[in-house]
């Protein structure tokens, strides 16, 4: 089991749910279109409260079935940043030691 670093988890939960946030309305927006064909004879123009509960629902439980795959991904793709970033700072450094000229 490998060591989970805090900071990059949260970092990971936060990536996650804004992606989640942005993705809901245009979800939601697709979920109308295709119910509004005729799924329910309560809803000919625009949803019924009841089926706008529905939907909601359901991407919300979409939505979580999903976050935890979606943020131990996240995680691991920072993970990963994170250590090119330092391999990068430590390529930078030790060029910069081997072109400093000895005294």
């Amino acid at each position: 089991m490998r060591e989970v670093v805090p900071q990059l988890w949260q970092l990971a939960v936060e990536n996650v749910t804004e992606r989640q946030e942005e993705v809901f309305d245009p979800l939601f927006t697709h979920a109308v279109k295709e119910h509004l064909k005729g799924d329910c004879p309560d809803c000919t123009e625009e949803l019924c409260s009841e089926c706008e509960e529905e939907i909601t629902t359901r991407i919300e439980k979409w939505q979580d079935e999903r976050f935890y795959d979606q943020t131990e991904a996240e995680y691991d793709r920072l993970e990963e940043q994170v250590e090119e970033w330092e391999l990068a700072v430590e390529n930078v450094t030790s060029n910069k030691n081997a072109a400093t000229p000895a005294i």
